[in-house]
């Protein structure tokens, strides 16, 4: 089983205890961890990190890879998704019957 890592596990890392001076093992050991399949990050998350300047915003791009591309199960979902809410805010709801 991966586990998917969300933006606030690389900020609060980063900001915390795992600074890339202060701890740079952890950085090896997320990259690692990632090669084995143990970890992963998506591609909405990448762009969050990448809208930085800082370290953060640099080892996301030097790690691209560690980010999955959404799926076209994904794309098709978020589709239904929109178009399930857009229906919802119709005459479904406006009192007629």
């Amino acid at each position: 089983m991966a586990y998917l890592l969300d933006t606030d596990v690389f900020i609060r890392a980063k900001n915390e205890h795992y600074g890339f001076e202060l701890c740079p093992g952890f950085w090896e050991w997320l990259e690692a961890m990632n090669a084995a399949g143990a970890v992963k990050s998506v591609e909405a998350i990448y762009h969050e990190l990448i809208g930085g300047d800082g370290d953060l915003a640099q080892w996301a791009r030097d790690h691209r890879s560690f980010f999955l591309p959404p799926t076209a199960t994904d794309v098709a979902n978020k589709t239904l998704d929109r178009a399930n809410r857009t229906d919802a805010g119709s005459s479904d709801f406006d009192g007629d019957t």
